[in-house]
């Protein structure tokens, strides 16, 4: 059996994973396991230097994620209000230069808050004209942009949304630097399968998330808090990550000539050690990855 490195970089989303650490001392846990060569970083820029160092030292790939812009600094790329709109494109624009200081290839963004479906149509269209900007404001510096599907109705409550509308707005905006982030967390939320989502996605798939949720609103990890892979209640679990593997390689998605970025993302629960949990879904993963090893490739 070839290993999951030959098919994909495996990666992780760092901050998710050890939420009470600082940061650098978090990104040094991951730098020292080999399993990963991907570490994905959110804006930190008190402390860039560090990051920088950690990854040149140990031979990390960085992604940076932006999509804190949305959720915590609450601008809106398809907000219907033009001078709303342009705040979120300047500030996705800062975000591009955080990102070329730390040498990173990739930027992951998202969508907005859905307006209803009244106001869908033209709020996608806004969404287009501010990733035509980011985009190309991005190629400049050598960076894609990866645009990441969330729920519509649980929690986030993005416009983006289900991944045929994902890919209608990629190829609207069309630019050679954009692509879609599908998160297999994010799938039940949804209501999505992974075999329907990478139909859909097709080739503008350029990275994946590995991550949990909870449908059951009396749960205490309700929505998209990415709880450990396997939890009880929870959406996923081996029997998903196999699935969702399998969906990937059908769709031609692991590559060994290119291999793709595959990252984890959970989150300890209240008094769960992320040590263990993280260690779970590595070996989750794995387990996964061996069960479809010999009927798929």
């Amino acid at each position: 059996m070839e290993p999951l490195s030959t098919y994909m970089r495996l990666g992780v989303v760092v901050n998710m994973v050890y939420p009470d650490l600082p940061f650098p001392e978090a990104l040094r846990k991951i730098a020292a396991d080999p399993f990963f060569s991907v570490a994905e970083v959110p804006p930190l820029p008190e402390e860039e230097g560090q990051v920088m160092e950690i990854a040149e030292t140990s031979g990390l790939t960085l992604v940076y994620c932006a999509q804190p812009a949305v959720l915590v600094e609450g601008v809106n790329p398809n907000a219907l209000e033009n001078s709303e709109r342009r705040r979120a494109v300047d500030l996705l624009k800062g975000h591009v230069d955080r990102a070329r200081r730390l040498g990173v290839g990739r930027m992951a963004v998202m969508s907005g808050p859905d307006p209803g479906e009244g106001e869908r149509e033209r709020a996608r269209e806004q969404l287009v004209c501010s990733l035509r900007e980011v985009c190309d404001y991005a190629w400049g510096y050598g960076i894609e942009v990866a645009l990441e599907t969330f729920d519509r109705d649980v929690e986030k409550r993005a416009l983006i949304g289900p991944t045929e509308e994902a890919v209608e707005v990629v190829e609207r905006t069309n630019r050679a630097n954009l692509g879609l982030l599908v998160d297999l967390s994010h799938l039940p939320l949804l209501g999505e399968d992974p075999w329907d989502a990478m139909e859909s996605a097709g080739e503008y798939l350029l990275q994946v998330h590995v991550g949990n949720c909870v449908l059951d609103p009396s749960h205490p990890a309700y929505g998209d808090k990415h709880p450990r892979l396997g939890l009880e209640g929870g959406a996923n679990g081996v029997e998903e990550v196999t699935e969702f593997l399998w969906a990937l390689g059908e769709a031609g998605f692991l590559d060994p000539e290119d291999p793709p970025i595959v990252s984890l993302e959970v989150r300890p629960l209240p008094g769960e050690d992320p040590d263990l949990v993280l260690a779970g879904a590595k070996r989750m993963l794995s387990e996964a990855w061996g069960r479809v090893w010999e009927e798929l490739l």
